[in-house]
């Protein structure tokens, strides 16, 4: 079990982001962070699956995240620089309408 603040959790995200560098210093090799957010199976829902990281490969922007308990994630969409959090006790169909909050308001947002 780890216990991570909604501010650690996306320390890590950004460290993702960054390949694996923080503060100028390389913390994760950079072929890790490429390797652990690659699709390495499908699972359900149009996700792939990497070493942790489950993998939405969109047409325009793909992203990876990282998926908790009752609606945790760090959502990194690489190509438009973003990392984003949610810490939230909600219902699993809640918890299932975060990608589309994403895809519908925040890519859409950040790319008009």
């Amino acid at each position: 079990v780890m216990l991570l603040s909604a501010r650690d959790l996306a320390r890590f995200g950004l460290l993702y982001l960054n390949d694996g560098r923080w503060a100028g210093e390389q913390v994760i090799p950079s072929s890790w962070v490429r390797e652990s957010t690659n699709r390495w199976s499908d699972a359900s829902f149009g996700l792939g699956y990497g070493y942790m990281w489950w993998i939405r490969q969109k047409p325009n922007h793909s992203a990876y995240t990282a998926i908790g308990f009752g609606g945790q994630y760090i959502y990194v969409i690489p190509d438009l620089d973003i990392v984003t959090v949610t810490t939230t006790l909600g219902s699993r169909e809640d918890t299932l309408l975060i990608p589309a909050i994403m895809d519908n308001y925040v890519v859409p947002a950040v790319t008009k």
